[in-house]
Formats: structure tokens, sequence, C-alpha cells
């Protein structure tokens, strides 16, 4: 497809949200776009356009979106404008897989970047990583791991991990079938299952076996993390209020009050009626 790019101008995406808002009640809005920040003077004035109309609306982008064209004021801004969960794609951990492999030009530094500035605006931020490209050395996908769950420590980073899917017509796929490194025929199923997790590519250096031990390990640890957090609310909440922090905790854990969260989780959410994609 090349690199060259076409877009909507920002007048003409403004006069588009403000139709589907107005006209249909729509009151949040997924971007599907991974190259929506670009041209970034566009972006700033959808920002800023979204801001001083007043445009009354939430949005996300769930498809990912590129970390280097962020700086902290262009968060501030989106967050203003009602952006209240932002994805970003780095795919890997390993500069090198990312020159060399993805041939994605971007700078992990900058991934830090933006984590660190999204928490200071307070945007939630979830990444996306992808394991199991050829070329790719079990210690890259382990050193991915550990960069994923860096994110998550220091800047609360929610990670996504997938495996590599060799989709028709792309590069993955061409050398995969050069290289015999499919496992199976590609069909509807195959492919579906590949998205889902379950990996068709064997290499000299990883089988799918290994991408699913390193992705089990990490969700182990992600669990232990959160249990371990969760200790330690507990915790804090019986120095906190002594008996009557201990009663309340006992309610809120004990199935026989499942219904009671049931009830209140709700209220806690904001009411969306409707929600539009662009």
């Amino acid at each position: 497809m090349g690199k060259k790019l076409r877009v909507h101008s920002a007048k003409q995406v403004l006069e588009h949200i403000t139709h589907v808002t107005q006209k249909y009640g729509v009151n949040h809005i997924h971007f599907e776009d991974d190259n929506l920040t670009f041209p970034k003077k566009r972006f700033v004035a959808i920002l800023d356009g979204i801001i001083n109309n007043g445009l009354n609306f939430t949005w996300d982008t769930p498809n990912g979106i590129r970390a280097d064209n962020l700086g902290k004021n262009i968060l501030t801004k989106m967050k203003q404008s009602g952006c209240v969960h932002l994805t970003i794609a780095p795919e890997s951990g390993v500069q090198s897989v990312l020159n060399n492999i993805i041939n994605k030009r971007l700078e992990l530094s900058e991934v830090i970047e933006t984590a660190k500035h999204a928490k200071e605006v307070g945007l939630p931020l979830h990444a996306f990583f992808v394991l199991g490209c050829p070329g790719e050395t079990i210690r890259d996908m382990e050193k991915t791991m550990d960069f994923a769950e860096m994110l998550s420590e220091k800047f609360d980073v929610t990670p996504g991990i997938s495996v590599a899917t060799p989709l028709y017509g792309t590069r993955l796929h061409r050398e995969c079938e050069e290289k015999g490194y499919l496992l199976s025929e590609l069909t509807p199923k195959t492919l579906s299952e590949s998205t889902q997790g379950k990996g068709i590519i064997k290499t000299e250096d990883f089988d799918p076996e290994d991408i699913k031990f390193l992705i089990e390990k990490a969700d182990n640890k992600r669990l232990q993390l959160k249990l371990e957090k969760h200790s330690q609310k507990i915790k804090q909440q019986f120095r906190k209020y002594g008996i009557a922090g201990k009663l309340m905790v006992i309610l809120w854990l004990s199935p026989r009050f499942s219904y009671i969260r049931t009830i209140l989780k709700p209220l806690k959410k904001r009411f969306r009626k409707s929600s539009f994609t662009l």
C-alpha cells in the first residue's frame, strides 16, 4: 500500500462528529483509524474543534495508534476533548526486532515517554505487543514480556499480548510460505484460532508451545501481582476501619453477597446510551 497517506480534513471529521452526536445522540466514539494522529497539525485541529465547539462525547482508540506522535500537551488535549482510554501499539519491546524484523520506525524510549505522560495526565493506557515473528528468538520474546511488565508496574499500562498471524497478502505470509514455517494450511478456522492466540508459525528458534508458555507465565505473574495488591488493600481497610472494616471486606468478598455487588457495580459506571465507530 506504500507510505503515502490520504486523510479527511479536520473540518470534515468535525462535521461528521457533530452530525452523529447531535442528530443521533451518540455519546461515545471508537476511532479505529491507527493513523488518527497524522498529520499532527490536523489531529490538533480536530481536538481543538471538539473542545472549542463544546462537543460533549467520550472517545477511545481501540485499534491502537502510534506512540511517537504523542507529547504531554497532545495527551492533555486528548483528555480534555473526551478521550477516556488510549491504546498504542509498540508491538515489540526489543529495539532490534522493531528495526530489523517488524520494520517499524519507532523508538522504545518514545513509548516509555508516552506511558509516563499518559499516567501524569490521568489517561488510561493499553499497549499491544506481538510475539512469534520469524527472526525473533525466545530471548527476544522474553525481553518483550519484560518491557510490557515494566510499563505495567511503573505507569499502569495494561498489556495486550497476541501471536503473529500470517494473513494472506502480507510479507509475513510470504516469508512463512517460502521458508516452510506454517504448521497447517491457512483456512478461516486456523486464521481465526491464530488471532485468538493459537500460533501456526514454527521456526528454527521457536514453536507455538514456546509462545504459549511465555504468555501463560506472564499471565500468572500479573495475576499474582493483582492478588498481592488486593491483599494490601484489604490490610489497609483492616487498619483504617478496625472491626467495621473487617466486616465490610468480608461481606464484599463473600459469594453470598454477590448480588449486592451486581447491583452496585453498574452505579459506578457512566451510563452510555450508544456508541459509534469512526
